[in-house]
C-alpha cells in the first residue's frame, strides 16, 4: 500500500504564524526537509454561484456558466477552452491544483451538489469531465509543465445519494445503486483517468453495493485498491477531503488503515509534528513515507513555470492576467447564450 502525508511546516504559533505562512509560502516550504513545493489548491471559483465548502463565489475572475451550463452546450471544445482559461488564471495567482472537475452523475434531482456536475447523462458527464481535465492540465495525456493539476471527483457514484442527502453529513452517508448502476457511475470517470488526471478524490459515501466494506469511499480497499488502482490501472495521486486526519487514531497515524489513501492535512504544523514524533517512537516511519508514494506525489505536482528554477519556483505566479479582456469577452458570450 502507498501512503504519504504532507503539510507545510509550522511558521510559528497562532495568527502570526499562520500569517507568515500565508505571506511567505516559499520560505515555509523551503524549510521542509523534502523540498517538495507547497501546492495551493482551490475549489471552482469561476461560476455564477458559490456554495460553502463546495465552490467559491467568483470575485476578481470572469464569471462563466456553472457545470450544468456546459452540459447544456454539450460541446467538449467549449469546455476545454474554459478549462484552459481557468488554468492560466489559476497559475497567474499561484494556484497549482484544481479540486475539479466533478465527474459525478446527478441521478437524484434532490441532491444538493448538482450545480457542480455536468448533469444526469452518463455519456455527457464522461466526455465533458475529460475535456476539462485536458484543458486545465494543458495537454491530453497528463500534466503539462505550465498546467494546473486536476483532481477529478468523487470516485465513484457520489451523485446517487440515498434520499438526495449529502454524504459530508452523517445522515447522508449512504449511496445506493438500484438496478446495479454503480458500474455506469465508475465508467463516467474512465475518460478522465485515461487523460491522466493528476489526482482522484474518492466519494465520502458508504457505497451500498456487493463487495464493498461499510466505510467511506476513501477508506475502502475494494474501491481504491481493487477497482481504481488495479482494475482501472490508475497510478496518480489519491487524496481525501482536507482535514480528515485531524482526529486520527494510532492506526491512522501509523498508516495501518485498510485503504490505500495518501492522506493530507491543511493544519500548518501541530498535526505534522505530533505524527512524526508518534511514528518515530513506534518505529513506523518507513510506513509513513515510501519512495513510490513520493514518486506518485511528485509526478502529480505542476513543475516550475520557468526553466532552470528549483521546485520552489512553482510557487511563483506565472506571467499573465487573471482577468484579461479576451477571457471576459468569452465568458460574457457564453453567459448570454
Amino acid at each position: 500500500a502507498l501512503r504519504f502525508r504532507f503539510a507545510p511546516p509550522a511558521a510559528g504559533h497562532g495568527a502570526g504564524g499562520n500569517l507568515t505562512l500565508t505571506n511567505n509560502p516559499d520560505h515555509s516550504v523551503g524549510a521542509d526537509q523534502l523540498g517538495i513545493p507547497m501546492t495551493i489548491s482551490s475549489d471552482p471559483r469561476h461560476g455564477v454561484s458559490g456554495t460553502e465548502g463546495i465552490s467559491v463565489l467568483s470575485a476578481g475572475f470572469p464569471k462563466w456558466p456553472d457545470a450544468p451550463g456546459f452540459a447544456a452546450i454539450g460541446d467538449p471544445t467549449v469546455t476545454r477552452t474554459f478549462a484552459e482559461t481557468v488554468s492560466r488564471e489559476y497559475r497567474a495567482v499561484g494556484i497549482t491544483m484544481a479540486l475539479s472537475p466533478q465527474a459525478d452523475v446527478a441521478t437524484d434531482p434532490r441532491w444538493s451538489r448538482i450545480s457542480g456536475t455536468f448533469g444526469e447523462d452518463f455519456a455527457t458527464v464522461a466526455k465533458l469531465a475529460a475535456a476539462y481535465v485536458e484543458g486545465i492540465q494543458g495537454k491530453r495525456d497528463g500534466l503539462a509543465r505550465s498546467g494546473v493539476a486536476a483532481v477529478v471527483k468523487h470516485f465513484a457514484g457520489y451523485g446517487a445519494q440515498r434520499d438526495g442527502w449529502d454524504s459530508h453529513n452523517f445522515y447522508g452517508r449512504y449511496s445506493i445503486y438500484p438496478g446495479k448502476m454503480l458500474e455506469r457511475h465508475i465508467a463516467a470517470f474512465r475518460p478522465s483517468l485515461d487523460a491522466a488526471a493528476a489526482g482522484v478524490m474518492p466519494t465520502y459515501s458508504i457505497i451500498q453495493s456487493h463487495g464493498f466494506e461499510p466505510v467511506g469511499g476513501a477508506f475502502s480497499r475494494h474501491l481504491v485498491t481493487d477497482i481504481l488502482r488495479k482494475r482501472e490501472h490508475y497510478s496518480g495521486l489519491v487524496l481525501s477531503d482536507f482535514g480528515i486526519t485531524e482526529n486520527c487514531t494510532h492506526s491512522c497515524i501509523d498508516g495501518d488503515t485498510s485503504g490505500e489513501m495518501e492522506r493530507f492535512t491543511a493544519n500548518p504544523g501541530a498535526w505534522r509534528t505530533r505524527v512524526r514524533k508518534t511514528a518515530l517512537s513506534r518505529r513506523s516511519m518507513p510506513a509513513l513515507i515510501k519512495l513510490e508514494a513520493l514518486r506518485i506525489l511528485l509526478r502529480s505536482l505542476p513543475q516550475p513555470a520557468t526553466a532552470g528554477s528549483r521546485c520552489l519556483g512553482s510557487m511563483k505566479p506565472s506571467p499573465g492576467s487573471c482577468s484579461s479582456s479576451s477571457n471576459k469577452a468569452c465568458s460574457r458570450s457564453l453567459m448570454s447564450t
